[in-house]
């Protein structure tokens, strides 16, 4: 799977979770049981839908990672066009 463009939703992500760190880890729990949510769908999806279901556990996973480790790598402000 190709990266997704994540590097300024890291940036932005780690001044949320400075912010406010309570609101942040709720937000972290609500999207990780929608992503748990979607790998059920995925595991009793019909063949004809499995790859977008595949997909869309894939792109909650990858949002997870990027904000989970939004604090490990240093964030640089996202460049502007």
């Amino acid at each position: 799977m190709p990266a997704l463009p994540t590097q300024g939703m890291g940036f932005h992500a780690l001044r949320l979770k400075n912010a406010s760190p309570d609101a942040f880890e709720g937000f972290i729990k609500s999207l990780t049981a929608y992503r748990d949510v979607l790998m059920d769908e995925l595991s009793m999806a019909p063949q004809q839908d499995i790859l977008n279901a595949q997909g869309r556990v894939q792109v909650a996973n990858a949002l997870l990672r990027t904000l989970n480790e939004c604090h490990i790598r240093p964030q640089k402000p996202p460049s502007t066009p």
